[in-house]
């Protein structure tokens, strides 16, 4: 029975393309999988992609890890791996919490008790620093996965 992921990446492997092949190659990182083409049933109408595009290979983790690190409070590294909704939310939770640091306070509450605003901004503030190192720890132990649900590539 031939696997349906790569062991060494978690990438899909693709079918082989005639009932003669006796080896499945890894697209992603070019490992080989023996297969046996008794127990493959050919489709003959499936079509094979010709060549691998950019947005078909993994992320390098050393750029991850230089983004996530710089500009990781903005979110740009989930931008960068394809996680497209967690890097819009990540700017307006950054958006949110400039907006309520830099619009003075007598702005905001009047002559009331700042206490409401200030619990609000450390909020945003803890959410967004323990998501922005929580995301670094993960890439670099190898844990993060682009928005295609795969595992950051090797330091390159």
């Amino acid at each position: 029975m031939m696997p349906s992921k790569c062991t060494g990446c978690m990438a899909p492997l693709p079918e082989p393309v005639s009932p003669q092949d006796s080896n499945v190659i890894c697209e992603y990182c070019g490992a080989v999988f023996k297969i046996n083409p008794s127990e493959y049933r050919f489709n003959p109408t499936q079509i094979m992609p010709l060549q691998k595009t950019e947005s078909d290979l993994p992320r390098s983790k050393s750029s991850t890890v230089i983004l996530a690190i710089l500009l990781g409070i903005f979110g740009v590294h989930r931008f960068y791996t394809g996680k497209i909704m967690a890097g819009i939310f990540s700017v307006l939770l950054f958006g949110c919490l400039a907006f309520a640091i830099f619009v003075p306070f007598s702005r905001l509450v009047g002559l009331g008790s700042v206490l409401p605003l200030t619990i609000v901004i450390l909020g945003l503030a803890c959410i967004l620093v323990f998501w922005w190192v929580a995301d670094i720890v993960r890439i670099i132990l190898g844990k993060y996965k682009d928005g295609q649900r795969r595992i950051i590539g090797e330091f390159r």
